[in-house]
């Protein structure tokens, strides 16, 4: 992860199932770095500023926001550098199974569906 990201910049995450287990890839827009946490939200929106606002809005309302908090480490800037961590943890963790199939989502789309053989 890159220490000189500015918010608004676009990162992927990997988020994970309870147990801690890698489940996919997401792209996000960054909001801040604090400590050894990423604080993102869904990259839906154009504007940074609006969304902002957006989620501020939500808050307001006491509607669930769009923010999401993770560990730095599992914040990447780059799309590939992020699926082939989080291939290689699949591998680790679950077994590599042939045929796995990796979803990765952005705003809030499907957009690339991988297959590994």
């Amino acid at each position: 992860m890159n220490k000189d990201l500015t918010p608004g910049s676009i990162v992927y995450v990997i988020t994970r199932f309870n147990g801690g287990q890698a489940k996919k890839i997401d792209r996000c827009k960054l909001i801040d770095i604090v400590n050894n946490a990423v604080i993102v939200v869904n990259d839906w929106y154009d504007d940074f500023e609006e969304t902002l606002m957006y989620n501020i809005h939500l808050q307001q309302q006491g509607i669930v926001t769009d923010l999401s908090i993770y560990p730095i480490k599992d914040c990447y800037m780059k799309q590939t550098d992020a699926e082939v961590l989080f291939e290689e943890e699949l591998n680790k963790v679950n077994g590599f199974i042939p045929g796995s199939t990796i979803y990765i989502i952005e705003q809030g789309l499907y957009t690339e569906k991988k297959q590994y053989l």
